[in-house]
């Protein structure tokens, strides 16, 4: 149900027909004509002008309780960051030892704005908070979250993978929890659905530096579940692993996407797998009546108070000129 600024002046709705009565009551001459059929013995039959005038008050009365229109992006929108693989090994080419296709920093990329583009067909979508985390051994905040979805398509199109030297490990419990950081910041306590979309195409290999906020990927996992924030992974499946190392990644990450309740995909990403992942996330369309909620209700119902208004002076004046064309007769 929608809200209202001034809700007291819904507690004179009661009285909405008393100046229609009034109006019927003066003395003047009135003549009914045939709107619906004659009403049976016993039965009132009132004037047109009544129900315009008395819906005239009506739509008044709600329009100065000021109805507030409720958006649908406060139920379809929210946070997201985008957490993504940038090391060295993103630059390799998708497909095993030898091939020469897209890379998958392309493929991810693709992914991500496979994405974006599923968003942009709700309505909620510019209502989006985005943000863009970069990781290999150290994560790197590029965009901060309170970002429309153009301005992080924008960053992630000017980035490219890189290969530091000394940093060619994959941290991404590090990766994790600086996306989750930057998301609770950002928010500021703002309770809207809150998502992280992982990007990475290999295992976590990073040897434990020991220092306190060290977390391992599935701490980091917690800490994501206990903040209420959802982590949904693309997965770039690393050709070029042992099996058993594949496996192994793909199990963790499996995991990780459960202790929150959120999903794994593989990239590249075909159609329906975009609509699963929208739906993971939690990102829908708005319903029937959010829509409806969502309407100008005062703007709307000031029209109406004035449309009736002047279709009861209008039907009075009708009422007049029947009664002076029978007195002429």
């Amino acid at each position: 149900m929608p809200s209202f600024d001034h809700w007291w002046f819904l507690l004179l709705l009661p009285v909405a027909p008393l100046p229609a009565l009034v109006r019927m009551n003066r003395p003047r001459v009135r003549v009914l004509l045939p709107l619906a059929p004659e009403p049976g013995p016993g039965v009132e039959h009132k004037p047109a002008s009544y129900w315009f005038w008395t819906g005239c008050v009506v739509c008044l009365l709600i329009a100065l309780a000021g109805p507030k229109p409720r958006t649908e992006t406060s139920q379809s929108a929210g946070s997201l960051m985008v957490v993504v693989d940038g090391s060295g090994s993103m630059g390799d080419a998708l497909g095993p030892e030898g091939d020469q296709g897209p890379t998958r920093w392309s493929a991810a990329r693709d992914a991500i704005e496979a994405v974006l583009g599923g968003l942009a067909r709700l309505p909620g979508y510019r209502a989006w908070d985005c943000g863009l985390v970069v990781f290999a051994r150290q994560p790197d905040l590029v965009l901060p979250v309170g970002s429309t979805p153009e301005a992080l398509k924008t960053s992630l199109g000017g980035l490219s993978p890189t290969r530091t030297p000394g940093e060619t490990s994959t941290h991404l419990g590090d990766a994790l929890c600086a996306g989750l950081e930057a998301l609770e910041g950002g928010t500021n306590g703002n309770r809207r659905k809150r998502v992280v979309l992982l990007v990475t195409d290999g295992e976590h290999n990073a040897q434990p530096s020991g220092e306190p906020g060290d977390f391992t990927p599935r701490q980091a996992a917690q800490v994501a579940a206990a903040l209420d924030t959802r982590l949904v992974i693309l997965r770039v499946d690393n050709a070029r692993s042992p099996e058993a190392t594949r496996q192994a990644a793909g199990q963790l990450l499996e995991d990780l996407a459960q202790r929150t309740g959120g999903g794994l995909f593989p990239v590249p990403l075909e159609g329906l797998d975009v609509e699963r992942l929208l739906e993971n996330m939690g990102a829908r369309g708005a319903d029937f009546w959010e829509k409806v909620w969502s309407l100008p209700w005062r703007a709307l119902l000031t029209a109406g108070s004035l449309g009736c208004a002047l279709g009861a002076l209008w039907r009075e004046r009708r009422e007049e000129e029947v009664w002076s064309e029978s007195r002429g007769r």
